[in-house]
């Protein structure tokens, strides 16, 4: 009896130290998915941020320019990053709201607020920054 009830114990430590096992294994595959989808995000965050300093290094040393006379890049890009770095600075300089600044690039862009808009939601969008 005792030697029965000892090799019960002995199997039932076994099944539990196995079903441990499962749930370390099932916990750190959870953890890994976890860190790499952060490390995806962040990879994705750092890459915006670079493809926006680019993007303005381009622009101050004049190869974006010379890239959209020549055809090799659409002058929207030039104008929305334009409207976005006039309404950055406004906003910036503080003492009026991003709807007001929107309504003066309307004007100094003579574009459509849409555009204004638009041109926001894709600088923001290539920086990475929360819409």
């Amino acid at each position: 009896m005792i030697i029965f009830l000892l090799k019960f114990l002995q199997d039932a430590s076994e099944t539990v130290k196995y079903k441990l096992s499962q749930t370390n294994e099932t916990a750190i595959r959870q953890n890994l998915e976890v860190e790499s989808q952060l490390l995806n995000q962040q990879q994705t965050k750092y890459l915006s941020i670079a493809m926006f300093d680019l993007l303005i290094q381009l622009k101050n040393n004049g190869t974006l320019n010379h890239m959209v006379r020549n055809g090799l890049m659409s002058p929207k890009v030039f104008m929305y990053l334009e409207i976005y770095m006039y309404i950055d600075a406004r906003v910036k300089a503080g003492g009026k709201s991003v709807n007001s600044v929107v309504l003066d690039a309307e004007i100094a862009f003579e574009v459509s607020r849409a555009t204004v808009w638009r041109s926001i939601k894709i600088i923001k969008g290539i920086k990475g920054e929360k819409q």
